[in-house]
């Protein structure tokens, strides 16, 4: 519970946060899970997250208290991490075949 607190303070006061973001600042983010889109498993906002982080997020979403929206892939260059993954450029109607990274930011709701 004090992680999803934590998370949302964060997000809450920063706004526009990355999960490059989260990786630097949230001690247990670090793990082995991949959060992907459930429309197409192949569409990667970010991998080595924690299982906590993952419950956290999920949690927060389906309460309506953050929400992820898409940004430039540069917010990443800036923050210092970027995936070695093609870019998403526009979401197929039939899926990727391989991983690709679609850049997102989370925000209050």
């Amino acid at each position: 519970m004090k992680l999803k607190t934590d998370l949302l303070n964060f997000i809450c006061t920063k706004r526009q946060v990355s999960f490059a973001q989260l990786q630097k600042r949230i001690p247990s983010f670090s793990g082995n899970q991949t959060i992907a889109l459930e429309v197409d498993r192949n569409i990667i906002l970010w991998s080595g997250v924690s299982a906590e982080i993952v419950k956290a997020l999920q949690e927060l979403l389906e309460e309506k208290l953050i929400k992820v929206e898409r940004t430039s892939h540069l917010i990443y260059f800036i923050d210092g991490i970027v995936p070695r993954l093609p870019l998403v450029k526009r979401l197929p109607s039939c899926g990727y075949k391989s991983q690709h990274w679609l850049p997102v930011v989370l925000n209050p709701n």
